[in-house]
C-alpha cells in the first residue's frame, strides 16, 4: 500500500503573511502525517520588495498572545488559540531568519513546531524516508542500502534553487518520471523515458493514486506568491502542482542498493533480497 505523507521544509515568503496562513496551518495540524509549517518571511532591499517588522500582538488583538507582522505598513496579526489540545488553533512562534535564509533580514514563522515548503534537501519527508521508513526494511535489505548524492530543485517564478544531498531512499523528481525535464533535476530514468509508455509506467505501483515527486514548485495563495508546492503525478499519470507541501498524499519511494545485491521480485508483490557471493 502506497503511504501517505507531506512533503516540505523551510520556506522564504518574500511577500505578504497573513492570518489565512495560520488556519490553514491548524487545520493541517490535525492530519497524523502532515509534514511541516514552518516559513521564512524575509525583507528584501527597497528596491526590490516590501519592508517587513514583526512587534507582540496586544491582549485586545490576542487574548492568548501572537504577533502582528507589518509589511509596508500593512499589519497581519497571527494570534494564538486558547490553550488545550483540541487542535483548534496552531502555536505560533516568531523568530529572527539567519542570513542564509534572508540575506536583508526577515523572520521565521513557526505553527506548531512544524514546517512547510518544498526543498527536498531539508523536507521532513526526505527524513521520515530515511529513519522510520528505511529502519522497517529486512536486515539483509538494510546493509544493501547505499546512499548516493540525490539532486534536487525547487521551481520559482523565474528561477531555479537547486541543490543535491546524500540519501539511500528518496522519491523521484519530475524529470526522472519522464516529465519536464529541468535542469538539476536528475536524468530520466530509463523506465520512463518513452514518452508513448511514460504516463502509464508512472501509474504502476500498487495502489495508484496522486504521489509526490521531490521536484518543488512555487505557488499562490491570496494573490502572493509561495514557495509551499511541489509536482505530483495525478492519477492518469500526468503532473500537476498548486497542492500545498503539507497535504497529505502518496509517496512512492526508491532506494539505491550496492551491486552485491539482487531484489528479486516473487508472487503476491512479495520480494526476495539475494546476496551474491
Amino acid at each position: 500500500m502506497m503511504p501517505k505523507r507531506g512533503f516540505s521544509t523551510t520556506a522564504a515568503l518574500s511577500s505578504s503573511v497573513s492570518s489565512t496562513a495560520s488556519t490553514r496551518g491548524a487545520s493541517s495540524c490535525s492530519r497524523t502525517s502532515s509534514i511541516a509549517r514552518k516559513s521564512s518571511g524575509c525583507s528584501e532591499a527597497a528596491q526590490e520588495g516590501p519592508a517587513l517588522s514583526v512587534v507582540e500582538a496586544t491582549s485586545e488583538q490576542c487574548p492568548h498572545g501572537g504577533q502582528v507582522i507589518l509589511i509596508d505598513e500593512t499589519e497581519h496579526v497571527l494570534c494564538q488559540g486558547a490553550p488545550g489540545d483540541d487542535g483548534a488553533s496552531p502555536e505560533i512562534e516568531v523568530s529572527d531568519a539567519t542570513a542564509e535564509e534572508c540575506d536583508e533580514g526577515g523572520v521565521v514563522i513557526t505553527l506548531d513546531g512544524e514546517s512547510w515548503a518544498n526543498a527536498w534537501g531539508s523536507s521532513d519527508l526526505r527524513t521520515w524516508l530515511n529513519a522510520t521508513f528505511a529502519d522497517a526494511f529486512s536486515p539483509e535489505l538494510g546493509d544493501a542500502l547505499t546512499p548516493i548524492t540525490i539532486p534536487w530543485v525547487s521551481i520559482t517564478n523565474g528561477g531555479l534553487t537547486t541543490g543535491g544531498d546524500v540519501d539511500a531512499v528518496f522519491i523521484a523528481s519530475r524529470t526522472e518520471l519522464g516529465g519536464e525535464a529541468v535542469e538539476g533535476d536528475g536524468e530520466v530514468l530509463d523506465g520512463f523515458a518513452d514518452p508513448a509508455t511514460a504516463a502509464e509506467r508512472r501509474l504502476e505501483s500498487a495502489t495508484p493514486g496522486q504521489y509526490w515527486t521531490r521536484t518543488g514548485m512555487w505557488t499562490t495563495y491570496s494573490g502572493s506568491e509561495y514557495p509551499m508546492s511541489a509536482w505530483m503525478v495525478t492519477p492518469s499519470g500526468d503532473f500537476v502542482s498548486g497542492n500545498w507541501s503539507s497535504d497529505l498524499f502518496g509517496v512512492w519511494p526508491m532506494i539505491n542498493i550496492n551491486g552485491r545485491t539482487l531484489v528479486v521480485q516473487r508472487e503476491s508483490d512479495r520480494f526476495e533480497v539475494i546476496t551474491l557471493d
